[in-house]
């Protein structure tokens, strides 16, 4: 899988955790996006997974949600790639 593809499929499945625990709350999402103070507009890209979430988004989010910003990440270590640190 190349380098973008796995981007977008970490990015879908960002936006697929925020539904999911969105859903658990009954939510809409428009009442996500009030209590979070962000646009509507760009929750519905994120959680469709066509929009990247800036960090301090995912924050108010997770807060919100009472989940932790690693919930939102969840499922993404085959999809991110990162070099471990050098241990010397």
């Amino acid at each position: 899988m190349r380098n973008h593809d796995k981007k977008t499929k970490a990015i879908k499945i960002i936006g697929d955790n925020i539904r999911y625990y969105r859903d658990q709350k009954g939510w809409t999402q428009e009442k996500l996006a009030g209590h979070a103070k962000i646009d509507e507009k760009n929750l519905g890209k994120i959680e469709r997974g066509i929009q990247e979430p800036y960090f301090i988004t995912l924050y108010k989010i997770a807060s919100v949600l009472n989940v932790s910003i690693d919930d939102l990440a969840a499922n993404l270590e085959h999809f991110v790639e990162i070099e471990p640190p050098n241990e010397g």
